[in-house]
């Protein structure tokens, strides 16, 4: 049997979490990280309360055991995105697809970097195939990023799905 345990939909339910800072963000759509490292959770992109998307990485410092969130630290970032997806690889999250502000967004990986709160942009070079990022999950490292399905689907000018599995590999 599986039960599930609803929380309030505008975030993080205040009365489940102590929290020393009303600056919480809004969840939908973003992606999320854990480093153990540090008790710290990520919080990238999204969409905001107001409808907004946000061009936020929310940095929670978190005391586990105790249900507390000690800080909120919130980094402003260059862009703003939502849906995307998103991988750990040591001291960099990688934002792939999704929806954003920047041109042309499906031809391009965004890096944070979590030592010095830089966003660093790179080009896919795309050969034969259409890629659309939204919908699809990913896997892998900096080197290496394997995107599992994704497409779009729309009524006004037709579906286009993804192949299956496509890896993007970073020369070096």
């Amino acid at each position: 049997m599986i039960t599930s345990n609803e929380t309030e939909s505008d975030g993080i339910n205040q009365t489940e979490v102590e929290s020393e800072s009303d600056d919480l963000p809004y969840l939908a759509s973003s992606t999320i990280h854990y480093d153990s490292s540090c008790s710290c959770l990520y919080i990238i992109g999204g969409i905001m309360k107001s409808g907004e998307i946000s061009n936020s990485v929310y940095k929670l410092k978190l005391e586990l055991n105790e249900n507390i969130i000690l800080n909120v630290e919130k980094i402003q970032i260059p862009i703003r995105i939502y849906g995307h997806a998103s991988i750990m690889d040591k001291d960099k999250i990688i934002l792939v697809g999704g929806i954003s502000d920047f041109d042309h967004n499906d031809d391009f990986v965004f890096t944070f970097d979590l030592l010095t709160n830089e966003l660093i942009i790179e080009r896919i070079e795309i050969g034969n195939c259409m890629l659309l990022m939204h919908g699809h999950q990913i896997h892998g490292n900096r080197e290496k990023i394997k995107i599992l399905g994704g497409g779009n689907n729309c009524f006004s000018f037709g579906s286009h799905f993804n192949s299956l599995l496509t890896t993007l590999t970073k020369e070096t």
